[in-house]
């Protein structure tokens, strides 16, 4: 028999979930927090982010996916199609910026529950909280990137996945992955196949 070659891991699986979320809690808060205090309710220049909005307006007005009067073919067409639904509610920025913002929320309160299964709470959170003051992070919170949407649904299939595997048995995770994958598969290969 060959040894567990992950006996941390397995040690802690089954982690003490009040522990779990009396840290979860104040570190959402703290990282909510944040990003609240870096937002603002106007435009402000961010390179693709500003693409995307362009082509999420020439979308909204049945343009097309285009850019500058051209096919738009380098981003995949999930992000915009977003922006579009949202600017069909509302096209204030204050509004539009809740979506990266609550999707790079999402991400990282996902990740917290993924880090659990290797460490603990405390760490989990601290990891989690220095992440979101990273440099690399926060932006995708405050500006019109696509990063912070596609991260939430990769942490939430990973996190269903790594529930797959450890026996939680509900039809519904086994879907759930299928569909996250999809989606975050299925718009790098859209984006392929119009650049051809």
């Amino acid at each position: 028999p060959h040894p567990d070659p992950l006996p941390e891991y397995r040690a802690r699986e089954k982690y003490d979930p009040r522990a779990a979320r009396s840290c979860f809690w104040p570190i959402l808060f703290g990282v909510t927090t944040i990003f609240l205090l870096l937002e603002n309710a106007y435009w402000f220049r961010s390179g693709d982010g500003d693409v995307f909005l362009a082509v999420a307006r020439n979308m909204l007005t049945h343009k097309g996916y285009t850019f500058n009067g051209q096919p738009f073919a380098i981003h995949p067409p999930l992000w915009p199609l977003i922006l579009a639904g949202a600017m069909k509610i509302s096209s204030s920025f204050a509004f539009l910026k809740l979506i990266p913002l609550l999707s790079t929320i999402g991400f990282l309160a996902i990740s917290y529950w993924i880090l659990l299964r290797f460490t603990t709470p405390q760490r989990s959170a601290v990891v989690i909280l220095l992440s979101a003051l990273c440099q690399q992070v926060f932006p995708q919170a405050i500006n019109f990137f696509s990063d912070g949407f596609f991260c939430l649904v990769a942490a939430a299939a990973l996190l269903l996945a790594m529930q797959i595997s450890e026996g939680r048995d509900a039809w519904w995770r086994i879907v759930a992955v299928i569909a996250l994958c999809v989606v975050s598969i299925g718009e790098i290969g859209r984006a392929s196949c119009r650049e051809r």
